[in-house]
């Protein structure tokens, strides 16, 4: 089955997030070159852009799409206001800002902070603040501190109950949101867990790996269901929201390549059977390693972010979403 994606492209340094809109009719895309870009879906041209003042690590944005919120390397949480494109608030921390991300509801947003200059990791929780408070600087409700590990990742759980975090060296721990307790640890990966996604329910979670695997967990204990396994380091995974279906992708950094046994050309999507873990086909497509992917929220689209700057949209078509839900299934790419 050959896939004809949208080539997107209006970014010069590696792509570091993707976000459809709730409707899949807007592609939101972050950079490293301080850019994050929106697209139409629908046809992949570039609708505008929000510049920033240092790398964009992360974004999100809100159910209605009118907030924009971005997590970048200047030390700032930004919202901007998606239709006018300006600023409506900006906080700033004492270390680059890793990660960001509303909350079902839209009424706080956690962010993640590294250990540079000294200071230990954290996430913290912030309530969104009325427009009268946009000026004022924002007080955390709750921080969840680690002395050790540096946090690599952090979502929301189900019903904001609870906060799931990635660590640098592959725990995966949940939190309660109000006590920032500890509830639930696993130890299953080996190196950094990079991702974590959801699926649509939020019942479940994929987790993406440096040890070259991405698993399959259970969202309110932790418990390991599926393992999915690569030859490359998995920098992101995702669960299909309509299909029996997985797919993740990664690669070999740049700086590493001089010491690997295998020179990679492509680097491939791979699409592996949610319930039998079984290799299902892989469609060919960045000139270096996949940073993000994503499902739009019909499950008829799916977009890919690597680090050649490109961002791919893939159009599903009938014969891909009709097709029989068994391993035997073959969608190989033909190209």
């Amino acid at each position: 089955m050959a896939i004809k994606p949208f080539l997107l492209h209006a970014h010069l340094k590696p792509i570091s997030w993707l976000k459809f809109s709730k409707e899949g009719d807007l592609l939101f895309a972050s950079s490293k070159d301080s850019l994050v870009t929106v697209w139409y879906t629908h046809n992949g041209q570039l609708l505008g852009s929000y510049k920033h003042g240092g790398a964009v690590n992360c974004i999100d944005i809100d159910a209605k799409c009118t907030k924009l919120l971005t997590a970048s390397a200047d030390q700032k949480v930004t919202c901007w206001d998606i239709q006018k494109g300006t600023i409506l608030f900006s906080n700033e921390f004492n270390t680059p800002v890793k990660a960001v991300q509303f909350a079902d509801g839209d009424k706080q947003f956690l962010c993640v902070t590294d250990s540079s200059f000294k200071q230990i990791p954290c996430v913290q929780v912030f309530r969104m603040p009325e427009e009268e408070n946009y000026s004022k600087k924002l007080i955390p409700s709750m921080k969840i501190e680690s002395k050790f590990e540096k946090f690599t990742c952090a979502v929301w759980g189900p019903l904001n109950k609870t906060i799931i975090c990635g660590f640098e060296d592959g725990t995966i721990r949940i939190y309660d949101a109000d006590t920032s307790k500890v509830i639930a640890t696993s130890n299953e990966h080996k190196q950094q867990v990079v991702r974590i996604s959801f699926s649509k329910d939020k019942l479940l979670f994929i987790s993406a790996s440096k040890d070259s695997t991405a698993k399959l967990f259970e969202s309110k204990d932790l418990n390991c269901l599926k393992t999915y396994k690569s030859t490359e380091p998995v920098n992101t995974a995702a669960i299909s929201p309509v299909k029996k279906h997985i797919i993740l992708g990664g690669g070999t950094a740049a700086q590493d390549v001089t010491t690997s046994l295998k020179k990679q050309t492509y680097f491939d999507t791979h699409f592996h059977h949610l319930v039998f873990e079984e290799p299902l086909g892989s469609i060919r497509g960045h000139f270096g390693p996949i940073h993000f992917l994503a499902f739009s929220p019909d499950g008829k689209t799916f977009a890919s972010g690597g680090e050649d700057g490109y961002v791919r949209l893939y159009p599903l078509d009938k014969n891909y979403l009709n097709m029989d839900d068994t391993p035997e299934a073959d969608l190989n790419d033909e190209e």
